[in-house]
């Protein structure tokens, strides 16, 4: 079905990291319902946010969402009396727990408990609570009338959310053909059966109308601000790569000296002394590297370049000690033959100091 998948950033004035905030725009509770004396348009309003959130915003949990005997949405969610935002984890709305069966609760404490919705599903009948409510907010349901799911993605723990539905691309599905009418037969009386698999079965995927005009128009469909180049830290004696047939050109690769954007850095510094000024991840903010190999002269978009270098785990005593000398040493000239000293002596002679000439 049509729909869409949004990330609304709000202003930079705006303080929305604040449980307050968040209830002011999100809800995951069942509204109330107004008196049968108010007729007010504010009640009528009410009356019918209540009825398209327990139509449109309850989780019922079936066989499509149930993987191992639990809910992959991770429904029902736990009741809180209040809205908490950990800096690592989903948020966890507020979703009050409803009075005790049996019990009256004086109006003066009827904003301390949640509602219940019965909700029939053919025979049978569904008691609902806040717990099953999916995040939504007011405004939106009331204007669009239909299943709007709003969540708040602020923490740091939600940028994969926020990511992954935004650029999550087109809906794939798996299509089999099935051929209608009578079944044809054979001169014994049964039926042939003739059914290519590979033919009747294939991938395909599919998009709504207005996404479809936004590709024909040429839209953009995803904008990036800056430009983000990875660095990567080589080691001598590394493995060689390659597919089965091409033996004799890996072997040929393999008895060349290893070129690639850090031993071409080293060249660089041998040659040009504008780049002995920066230490290896500087140098992707002033050089491009070439496809083919060696770096060149950057000419614009300087402002519009980050670079990051390949991070290398401590346990890696040699790859982490030469990130360590490319983070913090310019002018590298000779460090070609420093480095692979440094490479060569770690393992064995890792006390034993070696300073650069």
């Amino acid at each position: 079905m049509p729909h869409a998948h949004i990330l609304l950033v709000m202003a930079k004035d705006v303080d929305d990291r604040t449980p307050r905030y968040v209830d002011e725009y999100l809800s995951a509770e069942i509204p109330d319902v107004p008196g049968p004396d108010d007729n007010s348009p504010r009640a009528e309003q009410q009356r019918r946010l209540h009825q398209l959130v327990t139509s449109h915003m309850l989780h019922d949990c079936g066989d499509w969402c149930m993987v191992n005997g639990k809910c992959s949405k991770r429904f029902p969610k736990p009741f809180s009396p209040f809205t908490v935002l950990p800096d690592d984890q989903y948020p966890q709305y507020k979703r009050r727990s409803p009075a005790r069966e049996g019990v009256v609760v004086p109006e003066e404490a009827r904003h301390l408990y949640g509602n219940t919705h019965l909700k029939k599903k053919g025979a049978v009948s569904i008691l609902f609570d806040n717990r099953h409510v999916v995040p939504y907010n007011p405004y939106l349901t009331l204007k669009y009338g239909c299943h709007l799911n709003v969540e708040y993605v602020g923490a740091a723990k939600c940028a994969e959310y926020a990511f992954k539905y935004v650029l999550k691309g087109n809906d794939r599905a798996y299509v089999r053909l099935q051929s209608q009418g009578k079944p044809k037969l054979g001169k014994d009386g049964l039926q042939i059966v003739d059914y290519d698999e590979m033919e009747h079965n294939f991938q395909a995927r599919y998009m709504t109308a207005h996404e479809a005009v936004w590709r024909l128009m040429g839209y953009p469909i995803v904008g990036l601000s800056h430009t983000v180049n990875v660095l990567y830290v080589y080691k001598p004696g590394g493995r060689v790569v390659f597919e089965e047939g091409h033996e004799e050109e890996a072997a040929r690769r393999a008895s060349k000296p290893a070129k690639n954007s850090l031993t071409d850095f080293f060249e660089l510094c041998q040659t040009d002394p504008e780049a002995q000024q920066y230490c290896y991840h500087q140098i992707g903010l002033h050089y491009t590297y070439a496809k083919s190999g060696g770096w060149k002269k950057r000419k614009q978009n300087v402002k519009k370049t980050l670079v990051r270098l390949q991070s290398v785990l401590p346990r890696d005593r040699v790859g982490y000690a030469l990130r360590l000398l490319l983070l913090t040493r310019v002018s590298l000239r000779f460090v070609v033959n420093f480095a692979l000293t440094c490479l060569n002596l770690w393992p064995q002679k890792s006390s034993q100091k070696v300073q650069n000439k």
